[in-house]
């Protein structure tokens, strides 16, 4: 079992076998389920909502009607 710090996270976007996605108030990052490590981390601008699962992939809602479509693995839009 690990922790860390909440920083700026405001929810859960999505888990997978390896990792679990964080939704922040103006990006994701995705920390290892095993230990907690950080991944990677992806700046979007302000999200609007919750995200929505898409296979391995996330859906994030930004503001001005836009989305970003995050691999879960890289972060890459």
């Amino acid at each position: 079992l690990w922790t860390r710090p909440r920083e700026r996270v405001c929810s859960i976007g999505l888990v997978t076998e390896e990792l679990v996605v964080l939704l922040e108030d103006r990006g994701c990052r995705a920390v290892k389920l095993a230990d907690g490590g950080e991944v990677w981390r992806q700046s979007t601008g302000p999200i609007t909502g919750t995200g929505l699962a898409i296979g391995d992939d996330l859906l994030v809602p930004l503001a001005e009607g836009r989305f970003a479509l995050l691999e879960s693995r890289t972060g890459r839009q």
